[in-house]
């Protein structure tokens, strides 16, 4: 597999530039020491340029997050660009706000310079593996969950993420989750599939009957064991 491309960006008006391809609501990653598990997830707020960025922190984490959610505190923040850049942007930065009413939010320093990794390197594989995609949904009143199951089949996979089709008539409208588990199920191994977090980056109408969705997977170790039910060695993997 080829190496993955990197560039660190370091002119400001590039940095600018690259920073504007983000739009509200997009997910961004927190994390706020060498290896620490799990990682925050906030959907962006909005931008003031050179200045900071704000982000909206998920109730949960407004407890389990406190001491990390501090005035002063390191992170690395991460986040992808959908569309024809198909890049992973990655930037160090410091907390220098946090505010928990009306809403807990975060801000961030905005950063000198960043780092793009390349998604569209990776070397992608033509599949047709059975795969179900898992959500759990609420009520309005947030209150009772229900647990979605749809079956499709992956057509294409990479190591970031795959694109999995989906039967789904034109009168469905589109697919609310965001937050996925895909369940592969590989014909050498029926009886172990393989469950992988994931999140909806992309949908897109197929035909008239189906539908694509474009994941991002989650954790590596669990894309190099699914990698190598494909026979790709680990060190092969970007």
């Amino acid at each position: 597999m080829s190496e993955q491309t990197k560039d660190t960006v370091t002119d400001r008006q590039l940095v600018i530039d690259t920073l504007n391809r983000l739009r509200p609501a997009d997910l961004l990653d927190f994390q706020f020491g060498i290896g620490s598990k799990p990682r925050l997830k906030c959907k962006l707020i909005g931008y003031e340029e050179t200045k900071y960025i704000v982000v909206a922190i998920p109730e949960l984490a407004r407890v389990s997050y406190k001491d990390q959610l501090t005035l002063g505190n390191g992170c690395i923040v991460r986040a992808i660009i959908e569309g024809d850049a198909g890049q992973c942007i990655a930037f160090r930065s410091t907390i220098n706000g946090v505010i928990n009413h009306p809403q807990a939010l975060l801000f961030v320093d905005y950063p000198k310079q960043v780092q793009m990794f390349s998604l569209r390197n990776q070397i992608r594989i033509t599949t047709h593996v059975p795969a179900t995609l898992i959500y759990t949904t609420t009520d309005a009143a947030g209150k009772d969950e229900s647990t979605e199951a749809f079956h499709g089949t992956i057509i294409d996979l990479s190591v970031g993420g795959c694109r999995l089709k989906l039967p789904w008539h034109l009168g469905q409208g589109r697919l609310s989750a965001q937050e996925v588990l895909v369940k592969i199920l590989f014909p050498s191994r029926p009886d172990e599939p393989l469950l992988i977090e994931g999140e909806v980056k992309s949908q897109n109408r197929h035909d008239g009957k189906h539908i694509t969705l474009g994941i991002k997977f989650g954790e590596i170790q669990e894309l190099i064991e699914l990698f190598n039910q494909l026979g790709i060695e680990e060190n092969d993997i970007s």
